[in-house]
């Protein structure tokens, strides 16, 4: 192994006078130590720097997204959007008196006292607009969030406008899917100021590199080493060194996907959801991957990832079979794909 793929495996992460070499653990310290860890998010950002991007072309008002401390970490930092990007930032809300919190009691919607700010005739007309054929109510909020859009005339920035207005700093979504559906889970505020950055910490799944013009420019790691030419002691040490590795680039340019997936398995027991269904549909042994995986990694597996790997798979019925065996959480739409294929011949 060169000496700079060597440095790439030996990365420092240091929180204070802490070291680690792994961001999830470094994350699980900062949650543990904090005074009030609930007011914590993390934000993956491009750049090195939190803040608003004022171009962005999502269907949401103009604002910070973030994900809840406590939910990246039960994730593995698998969160739906932006998780590999190379900066892994974590901030505190300034006040979070002003957060307000998405919950799925939808008979009681809350804070709409705070629009009274609006015109009265304004306001009662986009009150009137919440009809349920045209807005699926999903929170306790979901009015709120709603009559701001349609005051807003759908754009992004003047709802940013109207929700600050309501004194309002963000929300935080906890699985209802007001904000996205998409990410059930996540946070918003809309504001820089309405947040602390506590720690920066470089995702070491990437490496930096500065050009004449003093721009920073970040690459997958994944590009600086060369699994062919490393001895399985090395790759051992690889697996054992950082979290954040592609694994479905491991496994596919492994010769022996087998072997690699025994030592994935072995080596990194912390899988993510994306880990398990590409290891698994790798692997050209399903049963020993199943065997190795176990039924705790198996039953992660959603709905949309079972339909996945059983369509795609030559043999759909053994697939069908060992899903049926392993999966110890199976909703009744994994359920009714199992048994539509378990019984094909």
């Amino acid at each position: 192994m060169r000496f700079k793929e060597w440095l790439l495996l030996s990365e420092k992460i240091m929180i204070k006078d802490q070291e680690f070499r792994d961001p999830l653990l470094a994350l699980k310290y900062i949650q543990k130590n904090h005074s009030n860890p609930e007011n914590l998010a993390v934000t993956f950002t491009a750049i090195d720097k939190v803040g608003i991007n004022p171009t962005s072309g999502h269907y949401t008002p103009l604002g910070i997204y973030l994900y809840p401390i406590d939910y990246v970490i039960e994730k593995k930092m698998d969160v739906p959007f932006a998780g590999s990007e190379p900066h892994i930032n974590v901030c505190e809300f300034i006040r979070p008196e002003k957060i307000l919190h998405m919950t799925s009691d939808v008979s009681n919607q809350k804070g709409m006292e705070l629009l009274n700010v609006f015109p009265k005739e304004q306001l009662d007309k986009a009150i009137e607009g919440l009809n349920p054929s045209s807005y699926q109510f999903r929170s306790n909020y979901s009015k709120l969030w709603f009559a701001t859009q349609i005051l807003a005339n759908n754009k992004p920035t003047q709802w940013n406008i109207n929700l600050r207005k309501c004194g309002i700093d963000g929300f935080i979504d906890h699985g209802t899917k007001t904000i996205c559906q998409e990410e059930p889970t996540q946070c918003v505020v809309f504001a820089a100021n309405n947040l602390k950055l506590l720690h920066s910490i470089d995702n070491p799944m990437y490496y930096k590199t500065t050009d004449k013009y003093g721009a920073d420019t970040y690459y997958t790691k994944k590009d600086k080493y060369n699994i062919s030419k490393m001895k399985e002691e090395q790759i051992i040490k690889m697996l054992q060194s950082r979290r954040n590795l592609d694994l479905e680039s491991l496994i596919k340019i492994a010769t022996d996907k087998n072997k690699m997936a025994e030592l994935i398995v072995k080596y990194k027991p912390e899988l993510s959801k994306n880990n398990v269904k590409y290891l698994f549909n790798f692997a050209t042994d399903k049963d020993k991957m199943a065997e190795l995986l176990g039924t705790n990694n198996i039953s992660m597996l959603s709905d949309r990832d079972i339909s996945v790997l059983i369509s795609f798979a030559i043999d759909q019925s053994k697939i069908a079979q060992i899903i049926n065996q392993y999966h110890t959480n199976k909703t009744p739409k994994i359920q009714q794909l199992i048994d539509k294929y378990l019984h094909e011949i």
